[in-house]
């Protein structure tokens, strides 16, 4: 909980701090102070605050609404991409955005440090979010075994 509440948007730390407190209410007094009493502190993120807001890109794909971003890549070329967020990741201190990108035509994943400006659209992607996250895992995972056979 303390990691949600550090690393996520307010409303989604404010969710995460409610789930406990209704855990609390629900334990045995003798193990209460087990829910704070712990062995792990987790620390506040030390980056920028990214140009796209969690809980827009939260709202992006839950409704299923395309983004248009401007994105620097690792060699410091900006491109203006209309994407299709289906999924977020915390890796160490990034955050990652899975999605379809409309200018490549294939899955890509974009470092939200990269991203300069975002903007909600109006537009819906088509299909299922969720059908495109199985799509997107099926292909990384066809990447990762590539990659097994190559190196064996």
């Amino acid at each position: 909980m303390q990691w949600v509440t550090r690393h996520t948007d307010a409303d989604l730390g404010s969710a995460a701090q409610d789930a406990l407190s209704k855990i609390e209410a629900v334990l045995p007094s003798e193990l209460r102070h087990r829910l704070i009493d712990n062995d792990f502190h987790i620390g506040f993120p030390s980056l920028q605050a990214p140009a796209i807001d969690l809980k827009v890109l939260r709202q992006a794909m839950q409704q299923q609404m395309k983004l248009r971003i401007v994105y620097r890549d690792a060699k410091d070329a900006d491109s203006d991409r209309i994407i299709w967020p289906i999924a977020v990741a915390f890796f160490d201190s990034r955050r990652i955005i899975a999605g379809w990108c409309e200018l490549r035509q294939d899955f890509r994943m974009f470092r939200a440090d990269r991203i300069l400006e975002a903007a909600l659209l109006a537009d819906r992607y088509p299909g299922k979010r969720r059908e495109l996250v199985k799509q997107w895992r099926a292909q990384v995972q066809e990447a990762r075994d590539a990659m097994t056979h190559k190196t064996l």
